[in-house]
């Protein structure tokens, strides 16, 4: 009987176990191309300090969304959360996404899955955190189809701990850029030039560069590479909107000898002197 009495309470343990994680994650957007839900990296809010909050993607095979930038076609997802009093949100923590051809112009998206992350921080005096997040976006594959829903999460409050999403965000982390450790600049007809110990032609296999904003540069146009030991440098083709006289921003992806990918985030000043080199 003792025994009996053992198996169950551990059914009833892993039971309302299993229900906590489940909570942590709110009822999904169905649609005949997406599922999406917000979930959360923590298991608990403590007043004061920061946990991440995602809207996950899961896309059916060959559709994509997109990047804060879409490129030549497209846009990107919104988010309108609904915090508690006092409560604060960042902006989006973007992934660095892939190149995706589409028809005659060259996107900038996501396919298969993507968790778009915001950090919160939750103020002091909860008792709980309930969430709520109109979405849309746009997702596409031989049509585009404009899609929206709304998610609540109720998350509890207490002391926090990793959730069992907590993995979907670490994966996500990984494509966030970091802050380029090199100097950088653009010469007048649009060539990145980098400068720094670490780059040579060993560490710096192929390299691509994702504008911040549309139009800046010719996203379908060869990028070509040149890397010598300190100095990389990248000739773009300028865009309808390219100014010579401001800085370039956005992502540079390096794939080293390994096969390994970098994502770094560039701002690139106007060349001094006005001229290539």
């Amino acid at each position: 009987m003792a025994r009996v009495l053992s198996l169950l309470l551990s059914f009833v343990a892993g039971f309302v176990g299993a229900r906590a994680a489940y909570a942590l994650e709110s009822a999904p957007i169905t649609t005949p191309h997406a599922q999406v839900k917000l979930v959360s990296d923590a298991d608990s809010v403590e007043p004061g300090k920061q946990f991440r909050l995602g809207l996950y993607f899961e896309l059916a095979k060959g559709w994509h969304i997109y990047w804060s930038n879409p490129g030549g076609a497209g846009q990107p997802p919104e988010l309108d959360l609904t915090l508690p009093r006092d409560a604060k949100a960042s902006g989006i923590a973007w992934p660095t996404p892939l190149r995706v051809p589409e028809g005659p112009v060259m996107t900038y998206s996501y396919l298969n899955e993507v968790l778009l992350a915001v950090t919160v921080t939750p103020p002091s005096g909860l008792s709980s955190f309930p969430i709520t997040a109109k979405v849309s976006w746009l997702i596409c594959e031989k049509i585009c189809v404009p899609e929206e829903g709304s998610l609540r999460l109720d998350l509890p409050v207490g002391a926090a701990s990793p959730s069992a999403e907590a993995p979907l965000f670490a994966a996500a982390e990984a494509r966030i850029p970091r802050p380029s450790p090199y100097a950088a600049a653009v010469s007048p007809d649009a060539t990145l030039l980098l400068t720094g110990k670490g780059l040579s032609p060993e560490t710096v296999r192929e390299a691509w560069f994702l504008p911040a904003a549309w139009g800046e540069i010719d996203d379908l146009a060869q990028q070509t590479l040149s890397v010598a030991e300190g100095r990389l440098s990248l000739a773009l083709k300028p865009g309808q909107t390219f100014d010579p006289k401001a800085a370039l921003s956005g992502v540079l992806v390096v794939k080293d000898a390994t096969g390994k990918e970098n994502f770094l985030t560039i701002i690139a000043p106007p060349q001094e002197g006005g001229r290539k080199s």
